[in-house]
């Protein structure tokens, strides 16, 4: 029988509601690796296989055995620059890295790794505070689709020739990249210099919007479905979970979650949302999407940032 890993999460998560007062946090922990200069990884994600599991820190990329916790291979960048965002293409071969601005040369780079030899090629972008924010493969994995920050420009690139083919620089630092690749969800910090949020559904062909949301939403997740985007939103100096109903266009939200609001993902039956807590307060919480309400709210005491 297979379990969901949303199956999985949401039973560690009960279990932590119910018993995290008494209970060992790590009890059910195959492994756990530290680094000992400190600080958090910024990324993690399974290899297509589920064999291996990659983690970001700094400007390395680790992989290690799913079973064992073995290190099995160290990667860098190039460039030296600290990694912001990576994708893995579906059969394991490539792996695009994103990086943050080099603070001598002002330049944040996407690197093409060949997964067994390394270093490919690389593309660089100038005058881009902070770099390459998130990252996404098209559905055929042959087009990347980048956002970055404070530029609020997303760009399509050719993996194969690692070339822009297209780019707008008003239409988002974040996005999302729904599952049959034709829309995105673009969303900008400051829009066009006031102190205004605004997202987008946009034309992936194009990059032209098609039409704004009443709601920023920040984080965005499309659903497996493709019917429902998911993040979240600040009204006031609270943070609020976001679902938008893309047939209805309608934008719902939600409040409960009592932490800042990290990241968000969605089950693999399009039923329920995840939000994730930051560093230094933690907290997970699951909303029932078609009723619109928390289900419940577990705390993480550890106050450790989780992405999705």
């Amino acid at each position: 029988m297979k379990t969901s890993l949303f199956g999985v999460w949401f039973a560690l998560l009960l279990n932590i509601s119910t018993s995290h007062a008494t209970e060992d946090y790590w009890r059910d922990t195959l492994w756990v690796h530290h680094y000992s200069d400190g600080g958090h990884f910024a990324k993690t994600m399974f290899h297509p296989n589920g064999k291996t599991v990659y983690a970001a820190f700094e400007h390395y990329l680790f992989e290690y055995d799913v079973a064992t916790g073995t290190l099995l291979k160290t990667r860098a960048t190039k460039s030296g620059v600290y990694i912001n965002d990576y994708v893995i293409t579906d059969n394991g071969k490539h792996i695009l890295v994103g990086t943050s601005q080099d603070e001598e040369t002002n330049v944040a780079s996407i690197e093409l790794w060949d997964a067994d030899t390394g270093y490919v090629r690389s593309l660089s972008f100038g005058r881009l505070y902070y770099g390459i924010t998130r990252m996404v493969l098209s559905p055929d994995n042959s087009k990347l689709y980048a956002s970055f920050a404070p530029a609020s420009m997303i760009c399509r690139i050719d993996i194969s020739s690692m070339t822009v083919e297209d780019s707008n620089e008003t239409i988002g630092n974040d996005m999302a990249l729904s599952p049959n690749g034709k829309t995105i969800i673009g969303t900008v910090k400051n829009h066009e210099g006031t102190d205004e949020s605004m997202s987008f559904i946009i034309n992936s062909s194009t990059l032209l919007p098609q039409y704004s949301l009443s709601t920023p939403i920040f984080r965005p997740h499309y659903s497996k479905n493709g019917d429902y985007i998911g993040g979240y939103t600040t009204t006031n100096f609270k943070n609020y979970a976001v679902v938008y109903d893309i047939q209805a266009q309608m934008t719902y939200k939600m409040s409960g979650h009592n932490s800042i609001i990290q990241d968000v993902n969605f089950s693999n039956d399009n039923k329920y949302l995840i939000t994730s807590g930051n560093l230094g307060t933690g907290g997970y919480a699951i909303w029932d999407i078609q009723q619109r309400k928390l289900l419940y709210e577990a705390p993480y005491e550890t106050g450790t940032p989780c992405f999705f």
